[in-house]
This record gives structure tokens, C-alpha cells and sequence, in this order.
């Protein structure tokens, strides 16, 4: 892998979070009212020049092309802007807020590991028997199934009848390690199970293909156990593509998260997102997506590099 390869990943990194910021600087501007019309609807009647001075203070009244610039020649100097809500900052409120979603994001993608790969093991070694029926069964319904319905139903489960999670809430990990288990996983769990149900298909693809390999057949015909067989050569050599799916799923696990964080009341990017979207904070919308489209990007940039790590016949030039 050399230098110039990782400097031009990274640059086309950049210049995908640049275009991610042009359009939803301009999407978020294409939906009708502001947090101008928002403040009225809340305050009650205002005439026509509050309302024009309103937008002055807001910085609306000025053209888009100069709205964006002046955002962006911010954003250049690590400055997202100022909530127009709360008047924080948005890079402040993100950095508060992203441990709460960082965490989220890793429970989920732990819990889909252990789900999805032990199933698609099991399915492999079992092609066609009801090991590999209950698993292509679970696929289906975790491909199949939304996000926010799954998680009504754990919630309706595990917090409504069972108790055994807090329905929702969020408990810091400085607080109580314990309890922050318990708030975070149930949310965690919810979005897992999506990705959980594409591990499982693409390492029952990967590891039939793989054990009908040459190599796979000559260490059976040397004696070697089938575990041995299977977890030793077979597996590592079928994880390739799993790692490449599973990288590009965090991007998903980021976005599923504006929904399920909602549901379950914690503070995270996610939320803070929706919350400005409602109230038209376009600073917010802005930092809290261009938040995640370069946290997205650059787990892209790590999958390639731990492809290469892995496989050495991948060679990046």
C-alpha cells in the first residue's frame, strides 16, 4: 500500500464531505418556512419587519451563495456554525453528543458480529438442513422488517412486559457502567439486527465458496479436524468480503441511529439532527449530517486499508 494511493483516498474523502455539504445546504433550504416562521408559530403575531429583522439577526437575508460561503470558509477553520435555537456552538453540542451515538453505533455493530456470524457459520456447514432454513428464515426478517419496528416490539417485550431494559433514557458511562448497559442495549440491538441478517447471508455465501476450494479439500485429506479446518483456513480467507460489507453497513448504523435514538430518548447526533430539521436549524442540520457523511468516509478509507491488511494479493497502487 503506498503513501500515494492513502493521500488520494483520503482527498477523494474530502471532496465527498464537500459535496455532501453543497447539497444539504441546499436541501435543507429547499423546505418550506424557516426557524423564522417556527419562532412565529410559537410567539404569535409579528409584523412584517420584525419578522425581515428576525431573518437579518438570523442571517437569511442574505443570498444562498453568500449563506454558503460564509459557512464554508467556517467550516474551514473547524467552525460549524451557532445553533440559531440555542445560540451554542454546533461543533460543542456534536462533540457532546457523539459518545452518545459512537457508543450506539459499536454495541450494534458488536451484537450484529455476534450474531451474524456464528448463524452463517452454522448455515454453511448446514447448507439445506433447518440450521440453514432458520437462518435464511432470520435473514429475511431482518432485511425485510424496519428499523423502528423492531425496535417498538423489543421495547413492547423486553421493557413493556419483561422489564428487563429501561424503555427509554440515557445513563452515562461515568455514572453507572451498569445501568448504561442497560439503557444503550436494547437500542443497540435494534439496529443491529439489519446488519446482523447481512453478515449472516454474505458469510454463508463466502464460506460455501471457500471450502470448495483446493486448499480446503487437501487440509481435510490430510486429517486435520473439521473445526480446525473451518476456523483456521476456511474462515479468515471468508471474512474478506464480510469486513468490506461490514464497513460499508456503518454508514447505515449512523444513519438508522436518527431513528432509534428518537425512540429510545437518547442524546445523541441523530437526535440533535431531527430536532434541528423540525426547527429548521440549519447550522445544526448541516454540522450533524456533515458529522456523519465524514465519519462514513472515513471508516470507507479504513475498510480499504484493512482489506489490503488482510489479503495481501490486494495491492493498492
Amino acid at each position: 500500500m503506498s503513501l500515494g494511493w492513502l493521500a488520494r483516498r483520503i482527498a477523494l474523502a474530502l471532496l465527498a464531505a464537500f459535496g455532501v455539504s453543497v447539497i444539504v445546504f441546499a436541501l435543507i433550504r429547499l423546505v418550506p418556512g424557516d426557524i423564522v416562521t417556527n419562532l412565529i408559530g410559537l410567539e404569535g403575531n409579528v409584523s412584517q419587519a420584525q419578522q425581515a429583522e428576525m431573518r437579518r439577526l438570523f442571517g437569511l437575508d442574505q443570498p444562498l451563495w453568500m449563506q454558503f460561503g460564509h459557512w464554508f470558509a467556517a467550516l474551514l477553520h473547524g467552525d460549524l456554525g451557532i445553533s440559531l435555537r440555542t445560540d451554542r456552538s454546533v461543533f460543542a453540542d456534536l462533540l457532546m453528543r457523539f459518545p452518545v451515538t459512537l457508543e450506539l453505533s459499536v454495541g450494534a455493530l458488536i451484537l450484529a458480529v455476534l450474531i451474524g456470524l456464528p448463524l452463517g457459520v452454522t448455515a454453511a456447514l448446514n447448507r439445506g438442513r433447518a440450521a440453514d432454513l432458520a437462518s435464511s428464515s432470520f435473514v429475511l426478517i431482518g432485511l425485510a422488517a424496519p428499523e423502528f419496528w423492531l425496535a417498538i416490539l423489543l421495547i413492547l417485550l423486553f421493557s413493556l412486559k419483561l422489564r428487563w431494559f429501561p424503555p427509554n433514557g440515557f445513563v452515562p458511562m461515568n455514572e453507572s457502567l451498569w445501568e448504561n448497559l442497560r439503557s444503550v442495549f436494547l437500542p443497540s440491538l435494534a439496529l443491529s439486527l439489519g446488519l446482523a441478517a447481512a453478515v449472516t447471508r454474505i458469510v454463508r455465501a463466502s464460506l460455501l465458496d471457500v471450502l470448495s476450494q483446493d486448499y480446503v479439500r487437501t487440509a481435510r485429506a490430510k486429517g486435520l479436524p473439521q473445526r480446525t479446518v473451518v476456523y483456521r483456513h476456511a474462515l479468515r480467507n471468508a471474512l474478506i468480503p464480510v469486513i468490506t460489507v461490514v464497513g460499508l453497513q456503518v454508514g447505515n448504523l449512523l444513519g438508522g441511529a436518527v431513528i432509534i435514538e428518537q425512540l429510545f430518548g437518547l442524546p445523541g447526533v441523530g437526535r440533535y439532527a431531527l430536532e434541528g430539521i423540525n426547527l429548521r436549524d440549519y447550522p445544526v442540520v448541516q454540522g450533524a449530517v456533515l458529522w456523519i457523511a465524514v465519519s462514513f468516509v472515513l471508516v470507507n478509507v479504513i475498510v480499504d486499508v484493512l482489506y489490503g491488511l488482510i489479503d495481501r494479493r490486494v495491492v493498492y497502487s
